[in-house]
């Protein structure tokens, strides 16, 4: 590989130490520094804030974010586990 000026060298990693990623220093900023902090501003704020914007958000862009959204409260059926005991005289069929 080619060294440029953009490749890091050895012993200096791109991210100095100590450095906090923008999502941690805007949880900061926020005050939400604990999950229980975070979920509670989610549950409060952060929904209130959530509803002005998809009531801005028209046609296919709503639907996208609805969509999004529903899948934290009823998960697509493929994406969830089943469990259970079947019988040695059951038979399954599953046609694709």
């Amino acid at each position: 590989m080619a060294v440029t000026s953009t490749s890091f060298k050895k012993g200096a990693p791109g991210k100095p130490k100590g450095a906090k990623h923008p999502q941690t220093l805007l949880k900061e900023k926020l005050g939400l520094t604990t999950w229980e902090t975070m979920g509670e501003w989610l549950l409060n704020e952060g929904l209130d804030r959530y509803k002005l914007e998809m009531e801005k958000l028209k046609g296919k862009d709503f639907i996208f974010a609805h969509n999004t959204l529903v899948e934290y409260f009823k998960p697509k059926l493929n994406r969830t586990t089943h469990e259970g005991t079947i019988s040695t005289n059951t038979h399954i069929t599953v046609e694709l």
